[in-house]
């Protein structure tokens, strides 16, 4: 039995709400599709913690699943230092686009009574040209 592929499954579960939902609603099936044999799944479906522990192994085979967590805490760490300048510099264009956005803004405002305006004057020429269809009709007969 692999007890990586017990520990990688604890660990979605842990990690993956859907996945534990799915599990919830069929587990022999969740179960099969995981990859642990059939000895593993009869000790998860068990449900005894003492039995999983136990299975699990020693304060050793603990302590390597933690380093593994810490190289993993570490990785991430360094992909964060390595966007901190990207975020920097994200932060600085918006600074330097807020004014243009509020500079915008201000234009929209200034140009929407004119659109109101030029809707109205549109408006009334409609009404101008129907007029003048309609005074176009009686003439003619």
């Amino acid at each position: 039995m692999s007890k990586k592929n017990v520990v990688r499954l604890l660990v979605r579960l842990s990690g993956d709400p859907a996945y534990l939902e799915q599990l919830r609603k069929s587990p022999a099936a969740t179960l099969s599709a995981s990859g642990i044999t059939p000895a593993e799944r009869e000790l998860l479906l068990s449900g005894s913690d003492a039995k999983i522990r136990a299975y699990l192994g020693t304060d050793s085979d603990r302590a390597a699943i933690k380093a593994k967590a810490v190289a993993i805490k570490a990785k991430t760490a360094a992909i964060k230092a390595k966007t901190a300048p990207i975020k920097a510099k994200t932060a600085a264009i918006k600074a330097k686009t807020a004014p243009i956005k509020a500079k915008t803004a201000a234009i929209k405002a200034k140009t929407a009574p004119i659109k109101a305006k030029t809707a109205a004057i549109k408006a009334k020429t409609a009404a101008i040209k129907a007029k003048t269809a309609a005074i176009k009709a009686k003439t003619a007969k």
